[in-house]
């Protein structure tokens, strides 16, 4: 740029010297016009001087300007480099939020389903405790008949006692006169053996009023239960089969110690039975009458087995509580292992089974009433 300068001030000094030699020659009166001519080339080459000088001026600063502007370019490249970069990071930042609110979407969308699942488990734990609350009001009438049966049969046995107790007040007497004999006789073997004999005789009525009423008691228990169902069915001027089948535990559940009786003593005949029934002969079930835990199971293993019957009781629950039940009820006979209630109580494996067993009966006696009362 600056050599392009220096070639147009040459150009212009050679064309003033130029114009300077060739005005020898030539008459005054063009001499002066020429020199009006050159001094006006002069000021136009003046001008054209400062014209290139303000024109390279400019280019040199237009020169200078484009070089910052180049390096301002260069920098914005590198900006826009490092943009595009971070552009690509935050990119990538983005699609893991987007991974992120997915994943977060589908967890919200997971518990969503738990709350509705959990919503349904409360509705139906809600229609369960109605339903134990419906369950409940049963019981406490079954409750109530049972407190009114109790004091019926107090009123029964107390009875029974009077006439017991009358008894034992003639044997007594019996037994003092036969006292009285002997000592009027204390040497006199010759009545030994006949007072022997006498007082022998005199207790027999004792053993069997006492032997007979514990063979009757429990028949009398049972008969008792089911008449008490129609007399509160008669008190309340109503005559409801439904009631008397759904809420007659006389007739629905077992009943060991009296199906014993009834096997031993009154209906020989219903020995196999009773067996088929409680897996065990009827004079075991009544010599250990007094034995609570055996008579108990031996109860619910033949209630059960007339649930699983009426299908109230399924047959897989059933047969795994028979074995459970069978082996506990081995233990007492005819092994021998367990002969009284402290020996169940004492055992902490013996104690956990039992208490399993009552637990499973009660489960199964609710299906039980659920059964019978939607039966109706």
């Amino acid at each position: 740029m600056v050599g392009f300068h220096f070639c147009l001030l040459n150009f212009g000094f050679k064309h003033r010297s130029d114009d300077k030699e060739s005005t020898s020659g030539r008459p005054k009166g063009e001499n002066a016009t020429f020199k009006a001519r050159l001094k006006d080339k002069e000021t136009t080459n003046a001008a054209c001087f400062a014209t290139i000088s303000t024109l390279s001026a400019q280019v040199e600063f237009a020169h200078h300007t484009i070089f910052l502007q180049s390096e301002t370019i260069a920098a914005c490249d590198k900006k826009l480099s490092n943009a595009e970069a971070t552009i690509e990071q935050l990119q990538e930042r983005l699609q893991a939020v987007e991974v992120k609110l997915d994943a977060a979407s589908e967890e919200r969308l997971n518990e969503s389903r738990e709350l509705i699942t959990t919503k349904q488990k409360l509705e139906e734990a809600n229609l369960i405790i109605a339903r134990n609350q419906s369950d409940l009001t049963t019981i406490k009438s079954q409750l109530s008949c049972a407190h009114h049966t109790i004091l019926t049969q107090s009123d029964e046995v107390i009875m029974l006692k009077s006439a017991a107790d009358c008894a034992d007040t003639a044997i007594q007497q019996f037994e003092e006169e036969i006292r009285l004999a002997e000592g009027l006789f204390p040497e006199n073997e010759a009545l030994g053996n006949p007072l022997n004999t006498i007082e022998w005789k005199s207790n027999q009525p004792k053993l069997c009023l006492k032997e007979n009423i514990e063979r009757i008691l429990p028949c009398f228990q049972i008969g008792l239960e089911i008449r008490q169902r129609k007399m509160e069915c008669d008190s309340d001027k109503t005559w409801d089969r439904t009631i008397v089948d759904a809420e007659n535990t006389a007739v629905h559940h077992g009943r060991p110690v009296a199906d014993a009786t009834i096997a031993l003593f009154y209906h020989p005949n219903r020995r196999e039975s009773f067996i088929n029934s409680y897996q065990i002969t009827p004079d075991v079930v009544f010599e250990k009458r007094d034995f609570k835990p055996f008579i108990e199971i031996l109860e619910v293993i033949e209630s059960m087995r007339q649930w699983n019957r009426e299908s109230s009781v399924t047959r897989i629950r059933w047969t795994a509580f028979k074995t459970r039940s069978m082996d506990f009820v081995a233990k007492i006979h005819p092994s021998g292992i367990l002969k009284s209630d402290s020996d169940v109580r004492n055992d902490p494996e013996v104690n956990k089974e039992y208490s399993w067993l009552v637990d499973e009966a009660k489960q199964c006696l609710e299906l039980h009433n659920r059964y019978r009362r939607n039966s109706h």
